[in-house]
């Protein structure tokens, strides 16, 4: 299994977005797509859980991480509702997508930790007790570098970076480069930062494109060529509960993700 983050330490770049659509992509190839939501906003286990019965949902990953569940009793299989071009019609259907969901009170949960050598592997811990035999995990970081990150980054094998075409995500690129740096110092010697990804982009304005030449320039061969296009049908789906690749899977900004998904590869 491999054990992806996705993470930036600026806020509204798309993080949640990106590894809700990343899954679905994997899903749709028939890859088992494990997607652990370490964001106290938890907007990832909204997305994933809005078709789910919620007296079903009673242990988290907070449950987890103090130790009164099995990590595998707090991990559920999501229904995906995939909507069909002719009329409205919508259907529920079982996917290869788990989500292990947090309950936004996580940052209270681990007030307590120490950040010494043992309490940084809780979640690789967890992780290796795993029972399904995933082939991606896909953690969706809180965007800044406190406990919960540091934890996710321990345990990942890559680093997605999501970035928008804005001086802003430059600003912030030194800090996150520095905080992968330092997970390597404290273990995880393997981090890698698989690449960065450009995030609702215009490219309609000559500022834009501008701002993408100089992330070529910066980041080299770690940008991903594919950038993911601006577009309401994003909102759209995230406000159905509905992954891209089921809700438009024509879109424009859909071939963005199914391009990304497969140079990841």
């Amino acid at each position: 299994m491999k054990i992806i983050s996705v993470y930036n330490n600026k806020g509204g770049v798309g993080k949640t977005t990106i590894s809700i659509n990343l899954a679905a992509c994997l899903d749709y190839r028939r890859y088992s797509v494990l997607v652990v939501d370490m964001d106290d906003q938890s907007n990832s286990s909204r997305f994933f859980t809005i078709y789910m019965d919620q007296d079903r949902i009673t242990n988290t990953l907070e449950d987890a991480i103090m130790g009164n569940e099995d990590i595998n009793n707090c991990i559920y299989q999501v229904p995906v509702k995939k909507k069909r071009q002719i009329g409205t019609k919508k259907e529920i259907v079982n996917s290869r997508i788990s989500i292990l969901p947090n309950n936004r009170h996580l940052k209270d949960v681990l007030q307590n930790y120490t950040h010494d050598s043992d309490d940084i592997k809780i979640l690789h811990k967890l992780m290796n007790n795993l029972n399904n035999d995933y082939d991606v995990a896909i953690i969706d970081c809180t965007p800044q570098m406190n406990t919960e990150t540091e934890l996710a980054l321990y345990s990942s094998d890559y680093v997605i970076v999501p970035v928008l075409a804005d001086v802003f995500s430059l600003d912030g690129w030194e800090g996150v480069y520095n905080n992968v740096k330092e997970i390597q110092e404290k273990g995880n010697e393997s981090l890698k930062i698989i690449g960065v990804v450009m995030n609702s982009f215009n490219g309609n304005t000559s500022q834009d494109n501008d701002l993408a030449m100089k992330f070529m320039e910066i980041f080299d061969d770690i940008l991903f060529e594919t950038v993911i296009r601006n577009s309401t049908v994003v909102r759209q789906s995230n406000t159905c509960g509905i992954p891209l690749i089921y809700y438009k899977p024509k879109e424009k900004a859909t071939l963005d993700f199914v391009e990304y998904q497969c140079r990841m590869r």
